[in-house]
């Protein structure tokens, strides 16, 4: 079906104004805006194949590499616009100017503070699961040991058509969660298999290949991780991810990162900016230069770089953040982080990578927790169902659910951090990133050299690996115009 919708300038607000996450159930999320000729298309998920060769924009690229994510509606094209939750467009039928708006609809103010009824909530996300499935293809589960994943097994083991649904789960080298993994599928009597990579290195071809598909790249410090796992084994599958509900279930941050947000609070811009002045003698210096908004994690490896400089001047990307931060000043911490987190991290980053290796093997991608009718449910709990302001525990009544269903105490689990081994991934295709680095045309040949052999030399590899990234997709997408 066309998904490219021609906007007429009167009805463009109406249509746009609902245009968040969660409008498409088991949707991918995002939503985008391609100017062609200056004449505005909606482009659906599932169509951006459709989208021609774009310039890119520096500055746009500068905020990225600086922060990791670029805050919609930017993207590093000049003529392409995304919006996620609470955004909104609308064109002047005068002149065709475009107006970005932004109303985050996940407010804990918004909220009508029901109680959560398990039976209830068990059947808002069957429904949510049961709709990424109904295609008939078999469906794959990305399943680890945690919360959201387990969560969607749960309702998947329910649903009569996920007979062909597979589980894989990644074996951590550091916090291991695949044995909660196995004992999950195991009750549930769901396929499952554990991926444990004893070689990092990647064909050549294929990593052009994952590039090549890419619209948008992402900086996460796991985006490879799919290249190991045999997914050319489930062409035509849909794949399932648990991502997509701490915005509206409630971002919890650490206590040491909300200590220190509601510290920079306080901190004057211009304290900021001196901080910032010295961002090129230690990472310490950059994260101090930082806004109150940029403390949920906008920031790289890479920030601070000169390579940042040469596509961004600093005082722009500051002027830019302190910009954000004022419209976020008022803002409970908490609302904030689900907000920019939610929205830019976690779509920007964490899931845009999905959507990468998702086009990259040519697998259709389910969320199913982006589900309208499952996320309203949710936010629409009272606070203590959600989250311990005291604790800075998260998703309490989630904990609740899976504990009765699994047999699993997951008020006593430790919480464990998905991780990859990059490192390993860089030393293994050294000659590959090299390369790239060396061909690259993103900047000036000099610049980029001296950078790279530096970073070679402090043994920097989540520079380089995210060097890589950006590098990557600049070279080989089939969507930047060369």
């Amino acid at each position: 079906m066309e998904c490219i919708l021609d906007f007429e300038p009167d009805k463009v607000g109406e249509i746009m104004q609902n245009a968040f996450a969660v409008a498409e159930p088991g949707g991918a999320s995002s939503e985008y805006i391609y100017l062609s000729n200056n004449k505005p298309l909606h482009v659906k998920e599932d169509s951006v194949s459709l989208i021609p060769p774009m310039a890119i924009d520096r500055y746009s690229l500068g905020i990225l590499l600086d922060s990791g994510v670029l805050p919609s509606p930017k993207t590093p094209y000049k003529n392409l616009f995304v919006l996620n939750a609470g955004d909104s467009l609308n064109i002047s039928s005068s002149d065709d100017s475009l107006f970005f708006g932004e109303s985050f609809p996940f407010l804990r103010s918004l909220s009508a503070g029901n109680t959560c009824y398990l039976n209830d909530f068990e059947s808002h996300l069957i429904a949510a699961a049961q709709k990424t499935i109904l295609s008939g293809a078999p469906a794959l589960l990305f399943l680890s040991g945690g919360k959201d994943s387990a969560a969607l097994a749960c309702a998947l083991s329910q649903v009569k058509e996920a007979k062909d649904l597979h589980c894989i789960t990644y074996q951590s080298e550091t916090q291991d969660e695949s044995h909660i993994a196995k004992k999950i599928a195991r009750r549930l009597g769901l396929s499952h298999e554990t991926v444990d990579i004893k070689r990092y290195r990647v064909d050549h071809q294929r990593m052009e290949s994952y590039f090549a598909s890419q619209l948008l790249p992402s900086l996460d410090l796991c985006s490879t991780i799919y290249l190991h796992c045999g997914l050319d084994r489930f062409a035509s599958s849909t794949l399932v991810d648990g991502m997509g509900n701490d915005l509206f279930i409630g971002h919890i941050p650490s206590e040491k990162e909300y200590r220190f947000s509601e510290f920079q609070k306080w901190v004057p811009y211009p304290v900021k900016r001196t901080f910032g002045r010295l961002r090129r003698l230690h990472q310490g210096f950059v994260i101090g230069s930082k806004t109150r908004s940029e403390m949920v994690g906008m920031w790289t490896f890479l920030s601070g770089s000169g390579l940042v400089d040469d596509l961004a001047p600093y005082h722009l990307r500051r002027d830019y953040w302190e910009s954000v931060d004022r419209n976020y000043a008022e803002h409970d911490y908490f609302d904030l982080r689900a907000s920019l987190r939610g929205r830019y991290i976690d779509q920007e980053k964490f899931i845009r990578k999905i959507k990468n290796a998702a086009a990259a093997y040519g697998l259709k991608l389910a969320l199913p927790w982006t589900a309208s009718e499952l996320a309203n449910y949710c936010h629409n709990l009272k606070d203590e169902e959600l989250f311990d302001r005291g604790r800075l525990m998260n998703k309490i009544f989630l904990r609740k659910y899976l504990t009765q269903k699994l047999g699993i105490d997951y008020f006593a689990e430790k919480k464990y951090t998905f991780s990859y081994n990059y490192k390993k991934f860089v030393i293994e295709n050294s000659d590959f990133v090299r390369d790239l680095v060396y061909s690259a045309k993103l900047f000036d040949q000099k610049l980029i050299r001296n950078y790279y052999i530096g970073l070679v030399k402090k043994n920097n590899y989540g520079a380089i690996y995210q060097l890589f990234l950006l590098l990557g997709w600049h070279q080989f997408s089939r969507f930047v115009m060369r």
